[in-house]
């Protein structure tokens, strides 16, 4: 069993109440971007720090995937506050959006399974 999944979803928790309480004391549009750019460099970065081998390698992954989940998690909550302002139909958009996507990507992941 991977301890990966807790990495990630237990700091995405974290990254959620982060925003919450010091969310409102930064800029939307620099936020966002901040946690985009963040995510997208700890991505770029994960497949190197898995070659490295051992139990180094598990370490770097597993310190990384907090990180991405502590970003995921402002980022997160930042797009439920700026869809908190749009009216209904947006809004049910966004989270049908948000079901779809877990739905495909658990399919993605039942087919690549051996």
């Amino acid at each position: 069993m991977s301890t990966y999944p807790f990495a990630m979803n237990s700091s995405l928790f974290f990254g959620g109440l982060l925003y919450t309480f010091y969310g409102q004391r930064v800029n939307y549009a620099s936020l966002l971007v901040v946690t985009f750019i963040s995510q997208a460099v700890i991505m770029f970065l994960l497949p190197f720090t898995a070659q490295v081998g051992g139990t180094t390698a598990y370490w770097l992954c597993f310190v990384l995937l907090f990180l991405y989940g502590l970003s995921s998690g402002v980022c997160q909550a930042l797009c439920y506050s700026y869809n908190a302002k749009l009216p209904s139909s947006y809004i049910a958009t966004f989270l049908t959006s948000q079901g779809i996507a877990g739905i495909f990507s658990n399919l993605l992941r039942l087919l690549s399974l051996q």
